[in-house]
């Protein structure tokens, strides 16, 4: 028994799952590569991920209403590895330079990114639900937060 124990143990840690874990790469997130849709109410969010190498994903975000497809905003975003973290980059109308938050937490297929230092949003995160379908948080860290339901349009 100590043997098949042992033996457990081993393949656990070494698993694909085991390894999801490690939050110093991009091979985690590869699965968020392609286009998203959310819908709420009379607003559409569309957000596309694209692998540009292993070390970086572009990506591009874009509000508009239903109705008449007016854009309200968008946002120009980047993950990036920078060796021993790995940084969501976004990039927001009206702000003249690009804010960061470091990837934090990375279990469960859930990956969580913060900047605390930040107003709005500090806390960004994206769980895998299954292979169509992607839940988002978007919170202050205490009480304000708006949650995203993606639905996957482009793989």
């Amino acid at each position: 028994m100590k043997n098949f124990s042992a033996a457990a143990l081993l393949l656990s840690l070494t698993s694909p799952l085991a390894l999801a874990d490690s939050c110093d790469s991009l091979a985690p997130l590869s699965w968020l590569t392609g286009g998203w849709t959310s819908q709420s109410g009379q607003v559409s969010i569309k957000e596309s991920w694209q692998r540009l190498s292993d070390n970086t994903f572009d990506g591009i975000s874009v509000t508009s209403l239903t109705a008449d497809a007016k854009v309200l905003s968008d946002e120009q975003m980047r993950l990036v590895d920078m060796g021993d973290s790995v940084f969501l980059i976004a990039k927001v109308v009206g702000n003249d330079l690009p804010t960061s938050f470091k990837l934090t937490s990375c279990n469960d297929n859930k990956f969580t990114f913060e900047n605390h230092w930040h107003d709005f949003p500090k806390v960004i995160s994206y769980q895998f639900v299954d292979d169509n379908n992607v839940a988002v948080v978007v919170s202050d860290a205490r009480k304000k937060t708006f949650n995203l339901a993606y639905k996957r349009v482009v793989k």
